[in-house]
């Protein structure tokens, strides 16, 4: 029971983190950035717009799910949005650790990539773990 309230607490947390990180790099992109401690080009306000509709995405999506799965049906949803998270997050890092190999972002990109990295890692353990089984 107290693994359920660990992958539920994770689940939505990381949601609603992607979530209004999302919203925040809508309409306050350069705010969000100072935030995060990372810089982006004057000129790239537009893309980290269009970006943060993608960021907004995956997190509204972990609330698709509904509540902890109790049959089939809803397991089969948690397990689906955690292989489509993990892959969008597993790409993200490694683009961002591939842009900052180049010299393209700043060294401060590699928290983005942690980060990513970090949760899509987590998703695949749960996927790994069985929880619903």
């Amino acid at each position: 029971m107290k693994h359920q309230r660990v992958i539920f607490l994770f689940h939505y947390v990381t949601g609603l983190v992607d979530f209004f990180t999302g919203i925040f790099l809508v309409i306050a992109p350069s705010w969000t950035l100072r935030l995060m401690q990372v810089k982006a080009r004057d000129e790239a306000s537009e893309l980290v717009s269009y970006i943060g509709v993608f960021v907004f995405a995956v997190g509204a999506s972990h609330f698709l799910a509904g509540d902890y799965p109790q049959n089939e049906v809803s397991k089969e949803r948690w397990k689906t949005l955690w292989k489509v998270s993990s892959l969008v997050r597993f790409s993200v890092a490694f683009f961002v650790f591939w842009q900052v190999f180049i010299g393209h972002l700043e060294q401060m990109w590699l928290s983005v990539a942690l980060t990513d990295l970090s949760v899509a890692t987590i998703l695949v353990f749960f996927l790994c773990m069985k929880p619903f089984e």
